[in-house]
């Protein structure tokens, strides 16, 4: 598991190693931008010109150091500043001026990278908090159709490193050469798709316990054994737990097979489907493993009391639909369960009409909403979750004191007053209906196991993505269904 960090957090953590520790500036400076030479190098072996875009801040400092190593290799190369350089301060003064006398060539027209094979973006750090405007705008427009490959110093320049979004314009670039940690605005669209490949690099910066305890988590394969809920010798089917899936009016059966289908996959002992009664053949022949309940027109409340009573936990929502008879189930089940409840899809539309009843006592509640439903539930725009998908998440779960999976091409995951997780794995070939359903079918299949949601949701999430980018290997982002996901559930656990 790793850390990430906003521009903020990171210059807390450079004071802390300046001020506290007593690493000098300059170290972590000849540190970051030597690492910055070496990747460039390790990527195009034999530049023949490299260009520098140079702002006054650090990453300008680490842009003109790198020039000048490439320099004193006999490379032709040349750093054009946004602002006079004779203006720079502290650090990125020293490296102007020891660049100066390196032979690096400083030129006063951008065109003048044109014909550079490696081009450098240092034009603007991590602590960017204004929009990119006028005569700084034009420069990147233009800086962006050189042919040259370019590279990231840190983060592109004009990306927020907050939340990924673009102020104003931005630097798209083939490689981000990021120092420390990874910023969490680089693994958040679109920032993550201007960032090109993220190369991660130490430049000496120690692991503090005061700022492991802050920032975004990111897990790793290495971390997922260890979430897994354990399975015993002397087990049977009661031993991992009940999963009820309230799920699929009429014509929806397929969201209601793949939660059901998603849950056995993940270990749980017995699902039971609780679906239109007109789905109830369809469920039969695809998952014949699993028990069915079914309702007409009418609610029969002894039927679902008699299923919340033998549930462990309950999935309601996908393909449930929101027409009056499924607001009465929504009413009844979410007034009557006394285990933990995943809300997803329909069950969410639902709960937007009135998301106050989430304060509610409850027994452990995981909201799984994409883009549009966190609008709903928040009446805000979709462009507005779009750009404060951290904050929107970790508000709602405290909130509500519920675990959030906010579902885009990374999802956050939040934790009430605990963790905040960014999910890697995945791919865009996941970006079809039913993809959802397996998901929320996957956290209710290990929340069974007595997996806690705080694990549960970004284990789920995390699996679920690697279940895809197995699958897509064998299809194509192009062809890929949730089935296909389901069927690589397996060989991911395997």
């Amino acid at each position: 598991m790793r850390n990430v960090y906003t521009g903020k957090e990171m210059q807390e953590i450079d004071r802390y190693m300046i001020e506290e520790i007593g690493i000098p500036s300059a170290s972590l400076m000849e540190r970051a931008g030597s690492s910055l030479f070496e990747e460039i190098l390790r990527v195009v072996p034999s530049p023949k010109r490299v260009g520098v875009l140079a702002g006054s801040g650090n990453n300008g400092g680490d842009g003109v150091l790198a020039a000048r190593l490439f320099a004193l290799r006999g490379v032709e190369t040349r750093v054009y500043y946004l602002s006079n350089p004779m203006n720079l301060k502290n650090e990125a003064k020293r490296q102007y001026l020891i660049a100066e006398k390196c032979h690096v060539t400083f030129t006063n027209e951008i065109e003048d990278l044109k014909d550079c094979d490696v081009l450098i973006d240092g034009a603007f750090g991590t602590g960017l908090s204004r929009m990119v405007e006028g005569d700084a705008a034009a420069i990147i427009e233009k800086f962006n159709e050189f042919s040259g490959l370019r590279f990231g110093v840190d983060i592109p320049s004009g990306i927020s490193s907050l939340d990924g979004h673009v102020m104003g314009t931005a630097v798209r670039c083939d490689y981000t050469v990021t120092f420390a940690y990874e910023k969490t605005g680089l693994l958040l669209y679109p920032g993550r798709e201007y960032a090109g490949e993220i190369i991660l690099r130490d430049v000496g910066i120690q692991k503090l316990d005061s700022v492991e305890k802050t920032g975004c988590r990111v897990l790793e394969d290495i971390d997922i054994s260890a979430m897994l809920p354990r399975r015993f010798a002397g087990s049977n089917k009661g031993s991992y737990g009940h999963v009820l899936v309230v799920a699929g009016s009429y014509q929806m059966a397929g969201a209601a097979y793949f939660s059901a289908k998603a849950a056995y996959l993940c270990g749980a002992g017995l699902v039971k489907v609780l679906t239109d009664e007109r789905n109830r053949e369809i469920i039969q022949s695809k998952l014949p493993e699993a028990l069915i309940d079914t309702y007409g027109s009418k609610l029969i409340e002894d039927n679902i009391k008699a299923d919340l009573e033998w549930a462990d936990v309950v999935l309601m929502g996908p393909g449930l639909g929101v027409g009056t008879l499924s607001e009465k189930i929504f009413d009844y089940i979410f007034d009557n369960v006394q285990v933990p409840l995943i809300l997803d899809a329909d069950g969410l539309n639902i709960l937007s009409k009135n998301p106050m009843r989430l304060l509610k006592p409850h027994m452990g509640i995981v909201v799984t909403p994409h883009i549009a439903e966190m609008a709903r539930l928040r009446k805000v725009s979709n462009s507005y979750v779009l750009e404060h998908m951290i904050p929107l998440a970790e508000e709602f779960s405290r909130d509500y004191q519920a675990t959030v999976v906010l579902k885009n091409a990374t999802c956050v995951t939040s934790v009430p007053y605990g963790n905040t997780y960014l999910n890697l794995t995945g791919n865009n070939g996941m970006s079809v209906g039913g993809s959802g359903d397996v998901l929320a079918g996957m956290i209710a299949g290990f929340m069974a196991q007595h997996v806690n949601s705080e694990v549960a949701a970004p284990l789920s999430v995390y699996l679920h993505g690697k279940a895809g980018d197995l699958a897509v290997r064998d299809t194509s982002v192009y062809s890929l269904r949730p089935d296909d996901i389901l069927d690589y559930i397996p060989k991911v656990l395997l």
